[in-house]
């Protein structure tokens, strides 16, 4: 078992809270802010460099970045009444505002073939865009990064009765996975962008992450200290996990291969073993390596884990 801990990635000046690695791992997007400025950032992993930047890029916090699955740009959501959502260039220094929440933008997700948006907001709406059929020109040896492909609102979905606080694609993007500050989760099959509901998990639990596993077989959900799994098309709980973690799990992200998933929450990460859905027990797990972001009141650290 070896442990190796990157430099600390600075160029923030308030607390971030907001990460996300690249599709091909070699960047890391951050973002940060308070109540008068925020800034995005993206890193090279193996330096930590600051490879693009983006002073005032939202006028609060950034709540979520993504990566495009494509790399063609990164999305952003932030509190505030006004520029709450933004797709920018790859480099950061373009972008395109999509305005039709209410307020704060809470989450985003992306198709995997990065067609479609949905964002999810404190007005109780989830919105879905959709690149407009004028896309930007390919790029070219005169302009290596084009603007960013123009994307237009598609359709708005008004079943939540409080704020959105979690969306998630299966990796087929057949289906949209949406779940709320009290307890609900909805089910939408996604064709083409018109969304339909037809199925709403019974929870009682708020909802602060939800993901996929890659066969699209389950639904994994982060609620307060808990953890369940749900296998969403038949729409029975498989197991809960009470005290996985010691405050709200913010985040669960499967592993590419669907064999683990990891959590996270203010006491810190957790790696789970999805086929038992228990702990795993990383003193014989030869097969996961993983990396941990750590988010600190102005830096951002990578630690990577390897167990052999």
């Amino acid at each position: 078992m070896s442990y190796k801990t990157n430099t600390p990635f600075y160029g923030h000046y308030a607390p971030v809270t907001a990460v996300s690695f690249s599709f091909d791992n070699t960047l890391v997007a951050s973002g940060s802010g308070k109540e008068d400025q925020s800034i995005v950032l993206i890193h090279t992993c193996s330096t930590g460099s600051v490879k693009h930047r983006a002073e005032n890029a939202h006028p609060f916090r950034v709540n979520q970045v993504k990566f495009l699955p494509d790399s063609s740009g990164v999305v952003t959501c932030s509190d505030g009444n006004n520029a709450n959502l933004k797709v920018w260039s790859s480099s950061l220094d373009r972008f395109q505002t999509l305005r039709g929440h209410e307020n704060s933008v809470l989450c985003v997700a992306c198709t995997p073939t990065s067609s479609h948006l949905a964002s999810g907001g404190g007005d109780t709406t989830v919105l879905i865009w959709c690149k407009s059929a004028f896309a930007a020109s390919p790029a070219t040896d005169e302009d290596p990064d084009p603007e960013p492909e123009p994307w237009v609102g598609l359709r708005m979905l008004r079943d939540h009765n409080d704020a959105v606080t979690a969306l998630a694609f299966s990796a087929d993007a057949r289906t949209l996975a949406t779940g709320s500050s009290i307890s609900n989760i909805h089910l939408y099959k996604f064709n083409s962008g018109d969304p339909m509901l037809i199925q709403t998990l019974q929870n009682t639990e708020p909802v602060f992450s939800i993901s996929f596993s890659p066969n699209n077989t389950q639904l994994a959900m982060g609620s307060h200290k808990s953890i369940k799994f749900w296998d969403y098309v038949h729409g029975n709980l498989i197991k809960n996990i009470f005290n996985a973690q010691s405050d709200n799990v913010l985040s669960v992200e499967y592993s590419p291969n669907g064999r683990a998933l990891v959590s996270s929450s203010l006491d810190g990460m957790k790696l789970w073993n999805a086929d038992t859905l228990g702990e795993s027990d990383l003193s014989r797990a030869s097969c996961y390596r993983f990396t941990k972001l750590t988010r600190s009141s102005q830096n951002l650290s990578i630690t990577s884990r390897t167990l052999a």
